[in-house]
């Protein structure tokens, strides 16, 4: 039997292949494939990664909407809205019935803002694919924040029906009830968030709120407690919580709170206000000044900052100081001053 003789030459380059295989990771690959590794790397948030391996398939295949897809959502996690507006038109300019490119190119709009446009994209999405619960979704934010609240409630009902999980759209049904001052059908919503997410801060603080409407000054302060204990940094519900603590003459707690959140926003007006007039209820006029001073050091056009500053410097017997503020305030407030 004759033996085969391999050129020395095809073995040579055998071996260099091999090599380069090794070294430098040189292979076959396909645009499917590529595009999988790039969406786990976009899983890990390896962003970086993500985007060299969509670029690297739109490189070999421009025509390839998916990988513009898969780039536009990495630029639009970078924050960079203006290149995934981009991304998104061209992949639906290569495959106008693409869901997702319609999908991420009304999310796009949405952030930035442009909630009629956004509108529009994700409409299409939605012709295109019924059952897509993200397209509702952001097309029923949109609708909310173009203030058209019966058809952003429409599009949260029908996310929900889609995924019945969704805390998120149950918190957006509970504002629109809330804004509509329906706060029975609102509490219900929001309680539903809460169960499905119950470390949700968003969610525990906005049932309060709907609670410290209903004046359950309790339940608020409960919900309140709740949310601090989540986001202890938060200077808005240190505020509300103040203020459902002053609902039942509890000054002190009132105080504690309206501090807590100066401290986390040193230029929270309202806190600063309402913490001296309840320093001036506890008869801390001295105090009570020290913080109409920082409002009107804020917001010089404050006339009741003035007003009550000079009732408390009064009380102390600085009737210049009590006159200077009182004029001020008149000032300011001519068109309202009755002598």
């Amino acid at each position: 039997m004759r033996r085969i003789q391999i050129p020395i030459f095809i073995i040579v380059i055998g071996l260099f292949a091999g090599l380069l295989f090794k070294t430098f990771g040189i292979r076959h690959w396909t645009s499917k494939q590529v595009i999988a590794e790039g969406w786990q790397k976009f899983d890990t948030n390896d962003l970086k990664g993500a985007a060299a391996d969509f670029s690297r398939v739109i490189r070999r295949y421009p025509s390839n909407s998916a990988a513009y897809v898969g780039l536009a959502r990495v630029e639009r996690k970078q924050g960079n809205f203006d290149a995934a507006i981009l991304d998104f038109n061209r992949a639906i300019e290569i495959n106008p019935d693409d869901v997702y490119a319609h999908v991420g190119f009304g999310i796009a709009k949405y952030d930035r803002g442009d909630y009629a446009g956004a509108t529009l994209e994700l409409t299409r999405a939605i012709e295109l694919n019924p059952t897509n619960s993200l397209a509702y979704y952001y097309r029923g934010n949109a609708h909310y924040y173009q203030g058209d609240m019966g058809a952003a409630a429409g599009d949260f009902i029908t996310v929900i029906r889609l995924n019945p999980k969704d805390a998120s759209a149950n918190d957006y049904l509970g504002l629109i009830c809330m804004k509509q001052t329906n706060y029975d059908a609102a509490l219900g919503y929001f309680n539903r968030a809460v169960r499905l997410d119950p470390q949700s801060f968003d969610y525990i603080e906005d049932r309060a709120i709907v609670k410290a409407k209903m004046k359950d000054w309790d339940a608020a302060i409960e919900d309140y407690s709740q949310a601090v204990s989540l986001n202890p940094t938060n200077a808005t519900a240190y505020f509300n919580r103040g203020l459902a603590k002053e609902q039942k003459a509890d000054l002190d707690g009132a105080i504690a709170d309206y501090s807590q959140s100066i401290k986390f926003d040193p230029k929270h007006e309202r806190a600063l206000y309402n913490r001296a007039l309840a320093r001036r209820e506890k008869n801390d006029l001295v105090g009570a000044i020290a913080d109409y001073d920082q409002v009107i050091a804020l917001n010089p056009k404050h006339f009741r900052a003035y007003d009550n500053r000079g009732y408390a410097q009064e009380k102390l017997g600085d009737f210049a100081g009590a006159i200077a503020s009182y004029s001020k305030s008149v000032e300011l407030n001519a068109t309202n001053y009755r002598p």
